[in-house]
């Protein structure tokens, strides 16, 4: 069953389609209109207005939530007590308290969750990660990452325009790429982070931000975070014990060379890889079909929500912020 009927809830119903073993078969959205429009692009599904509603669909034994960032916890803790699977849109929710209620009502009712961290599964990312992984530049021992933009869209109307429905930039958009820094670097130890709202449009939060980070196996890294940046651009740099790595995101290229050693360049065009949505769907259904954890856990998005608080923290005292802030339950 599909909770959020918006563009990304719809495109991730399209992929679980395709996925083998899963059937989209029942969509809900409070807006009756939207939620009519999905399941007409879904094969004419039965559509609710309340979630708990759609969870009594004889149907339904797993949930894809795709609602605003605010809605999360209350939707997959009903979920999970309905006994339903729980593929969770990122961030997994606004606040700690509210990740570890997902986590224990997941954990209590004994269903899978899993949060969809899908930078990971992206064709540059994934042979980021695959590359590093192989010890092609030695140990991870600085990433920097900058991802910026205008505010153009989707953060001048709606939800996403309040801090209180979205959590920030640093969860609504750099999620993504807290999750994958840690993926790359282990877990974080330090937080510093400076931020400013450049421009005062109709979102209530800071635009732009530089979060300083010390993981726990000593490396470093800086996001560069804006949706202030009339320009605009995405790129990564990982510094390893042997040589560099950069891509310049989700078109690449991939360039890598070992110290002294000859650049190698992997244009996107050549990397052969999965549809990401369909892909971490794919691993999603595998999990609940197999009885095994989920590549992406509720603990991962957990840790990305913390990092994106302990940022909030420091640009807010002028601190430093050592985590972990607290122990989920």
């Amino acid at each position: 069953g599909l909770i959020g009927c918006g563009n990304m809830g719809v495109h991730l119903a399209t992929q679980a389609n395709q996925v083998e073993g899963a059937k989209v078969v029942a969509v809900c959205d409070p807006d009756q209109e939207r939620a009519s429009q999905a399941s007409s692009k879904l094969g004419g599904v039965p559509t609710f207005a309340d979630h708990n509603d759609m969870l009594s669909h004889s149907e339904v034994n797993a949930v894809i939530i795709a609602s605003p960032n605010s809605q999360h916890a209350p939707q997959a803790c009903d979920a999970a007590k309905a006994g339903k699977h729980i593929f969770c849109e990122k961030p997994m929710a606004p606040t700690l308290e509210e990740c570890d209620r997902m986590i224990q009502a997941a954990k209590e009712a004994g269903v899978k969750l899993m949060i969809a961290q899908v930078l990971r599964f992206f064709p540059v990312f994934q042979e980021t990660i695959r590359l590093v992984s192989s010890g092609v530049i030695g140990e991870p021992r600085a990433v920097r990452i900058v991802r910026t933009g205008g505010a153009k869209g989707i953060f001048e109307s709606g939800w996403r325009t309040k801090y209180a429905h979205t959590g920030g930039i640093l969860m609504e958009i750099n999620a993504h790429e807290l999750d994958f820094m840690r993926v790359l670097c282990g877990d974080v130890e330090l937080v510093n982070a400076v931020a400013d709202q450049i421009v005062h449009g109709v979102y209530d939060y800071h635009d732009t931000f530089f979060v300083e980070m010390r993981f726990r196996s000593g490396a470093i890294g800086c996001l560069h975070s804006s949706i202030a940046d009339s320009l605009g651009g995405y790129h990564m740099v990982i510094q390893g014990t042997k040589g560099t790595l950069m891509n310049e995101g989700f078109g690449g290229p991939i360039r890598y060379a070992e110290f002294d050693g000859e650049q190698k360049v992997i244009q996107a065009s050549e990397i052969q890889a999965e549809e990401p949505y369909h892909h971490e769907l794919r691993l999603f259904v595998e999990a609940v079909l197999e009885d095994k954890e989920p590549p992406v856990t509720g603990l991962d998005g957990r840790a990305a929500v913390e990092l994106a608080i302990a940022a909030y923290r420091s640009a807010n005292t002028r601190n430093t912020v050592r985590l972990p802030l607290g122990i989920a339950t």
